[in-house]
């Protein structure tokens, strides 16, 4: 071969290499990363992607943009996501709805959360509250139910959109006090409760970070907390369980989750994000915070999949994707399970409720 082809060859492969090397090395990231919200801005999973953006924000050294695509309770946003390439720029803050119990409401789904989505971490355990607008008489849980049973279908109660945990919580809610009031879905809770505010409607089970700042006002009217227990945010209001309703319970998990194939040592740095922006309990600002308290995220219903990752390091590819697919499919069965025992009650009111059916469906 002529010396000037082999020393240009060589130049040529010295170069490839060298690029290769550079971009194997380059920070991640090394460009914005999104996190889609599938509701409206204003919402619980938007507060808590928000709350996640500006800690990565300082710790990545790089931007992350909180992204909201709402509409069909979620799943345009989720469909969106899941469709989205697995390279750790784009990623999706989620209610539990969305994993768990949609895929047990709906015949067709655009996404699919075994094969297209991978869980990353809990982030937070929201508590909801049965808030009221002003114009609504009622002060209490016993006597909002006594107005409810003495006009049926007059209260409207607003949500986040059809299956959320907002409105499976007011199906119980129903069921539970055998009164009937009318549903009025909505984009995301934001929109939701500015017709509360306007008294546009009479009443949601919202997520406390989306109503506490105007329950402190006095602009709307708490009744009740659907925890176990009383939320430190609203020491004053008392559960639905101990309004008349005993064992009456419900909260909004929202996790972290990425495309199926994102890198595994993307997902590492997420979740050891995740645990050092949400364990501090006593940052106002944490959406956990707000209410009972942040979820580990690394305990729960996200053990599974993170123990997957954290045995697949420093193992094969191969191996590593596999042990991503089966932690995948065990967080899915734990959150499953998980969801159908706390919202049991959800699912048994949904399941008669006419109006349900007919979107479902």
């Amino acid at each position: 071969m002529h010396p000037m082809i082999q020393k240009t060859l060589f130049l040529l492969c010295a170069g490839i290499l060298a690029a290769t090397q550079a971009t194997a090395a380059d920070p991640y990231p090394d460009h914005p990363v999104r996190i889609i919200d599938g509701y409206s801005a204003g919402g619980g999973t938007d507060y808590v992607a928000r709350y996640l953006a500006s800690k990565m924000d300082a710790d990545f050294g790089g931007s992350v943009i909180v992204e909201n695509r709402p509409g069909a309770s979620g799943q345009i946003g989720m469909s969106y996501v899941a469709k989205s390439k697995p390279d750790g720029y784009t990623l999706m803050v989620i209610p539990n709805e969305l994993w768990s119990v949609a895929p047990l409401l709906y015949k067709r789904l655009p996404f699919n959360v075994d094969r297209e989505l991978t869980p990353v971490a809990t982030l937070a355990d929201i508590p909801l509250v049965l808030t009221v607008s002003a114009k609504v008489a009622a002060k209490t849980v016993p006597e909002l139910i006594a107005y409810a049973k003495a006009n049926p279908d007059k209260l409207t109660f607003g949500t986040a959109g059809a299956g959320t945990t907002h409105h499976l919580a007011a199906e119980l809610f129903k069921t539970m006090a055998k009164v009937d009031m009318v549903h009025v879905p909505y984009k995301g809770t934001s929109l939701a409760v500015n017709d509360l505010l306007a008294g546009q409607i009479d009443m949601v089970f919202s997520p406390i970070t989306a109503v506490l700042q105007h329950i402190k006002s006095g602009k709307l009217k708490a009744l009740g907390v659907t925890t176990k227990k009383r939320v430190s945010a609203l020491p004053d209001t008392p559960t639905i369980a101990e309004s008349g309703l005993p064992g009456y319970e419900g909260s909004v998990w929202v996790f972290l989750v990425a495309p199926n194939g994102t890198p595994n040592e993307v997902i590492e740095k997420w979740i050891a994000q995740a645990k050092k922006s949400f364990l501090d309990r006593r940052s106002p600002q944490n959406p956990g915070g707000a209410g009972r308290g942040a979820a580990e995220p690394d305990a729960g219903r996200d053990q599974a999949a993170q123990q997957g990752r954290l045995g697949a390091l420093g193992k094969s590819d191969k191996r590593r994707e596999n042990q991503h697919r089966i932690s995948a499919a065990l967080f899915r069965l734990k959150d499953a399970w998980d969801s159908m025992t706390s919202f049991f009650r959800f699912f048994f009111a949904v399941n008669f409720s006419a109006e349900y059916r007919g979107q479902a469906s």
